[in-house]
C-alpha cells in the first residue's frame, strides 16, 4: 500500500513539474513575442527555415471558429479541466511514465492557450517554420506541446496498451 502511495507521489510531481514548465514556457515566450516583435512582419531566425512572426489568433487551431472567442473560451476551459481530471484518475490508476508525460504536455499546451483568451481574447503565436509544407500556420510553444503531447498518447495507446492487452 504504501509502495502504491509512492508510486502515485511521484507521478503526480512528474506530471505537476512538466505541466509547469510547459506553462511557463509558453507565456514566457508569448510575453516576450508581444513585447519584441514588431506585429505582423517577418522576422529571420534561421534563414529559410525559421521565422518569428507575431500574430494573434481569435480562433482554434487554422483559425477555426474564428472571432467565436467565448465559446473557444467555455470550450477550452471544459477541456482542460477534463484534462486535469483525467490526468488524475491515469495517475491514480498506475498508468506508464509515457502517458503521463503526455497527458502533461497537452494540459499544459491547453492551459497556456487557455490564459490567452481569458487574458487577451486571443492566443499570441509567433513561430513560423518554414520548412513544413504548404501555408503551415503560426503556432506557439503550446500548440507544440499540445501536438508533442497527442503523438506520444498514440505511441503509448498503439505500443503500451496494445502490449499489455495481448499479456
Amino acid at each position: 500500500m504504501k509502495e502504491n502511495w509512492l508510486i502515485i507521489k511521484k507521478s503526480s510531481l512528474i506530471w505537476l513539474i512538466i505541466f509547469i514548465f510547459c506553462l511557463f514556457a509558453d507565456q514566457s515566450s508569448k510575453y516576450w513575442a508581444r513585447h519584441n516583435l514588431p506585429f505582423d512582419e517577418n522576422l529571420s531566425v534561421i534563414n529559410n527555415i525559421l521565422n518569428w512572426h507575431l500574430a494573434f489568433n481569435t480562433g482554434a487551431a487554422f483559425s477555426f471558429l474564428s472571432g467565436q472567442v467565448y465559446i473557444l473560451t467555455l470550450i477550452s476551459f471544459i477541456f482542460s479541466i477534463f484534462l486535469m481530471v483525467y490526468s488524475w484518475q491515469t495517475i491514480n490508476h498506475g498508468q506508464n511514465l509515457l502517458n503521463i508525460i503526455s497527458l502533461s504536455l497537452i494540459t499544459g499546451g491547453a492551459v497556456g492557450n487557455l490564459t490567452d483568451r481569458l487574458y487577451f481574447k486571443q492566443v499570441t503565436d509567433f513561430i513560423d517554420l518554414l520548412i513544413l509544407p504548404g501555408n503551415f500556420p503560426i503556432f506557439n510553444l503550446a500548440d507544440s506541446f499540445i501536438n508533442i503531447g497527442a503523438f506520444l498518447f498514440l505511441v503509448n495507446l498503439i505500443f503500451y496498451e496494445k502490449q499489455k492487452a495481448l499479456t
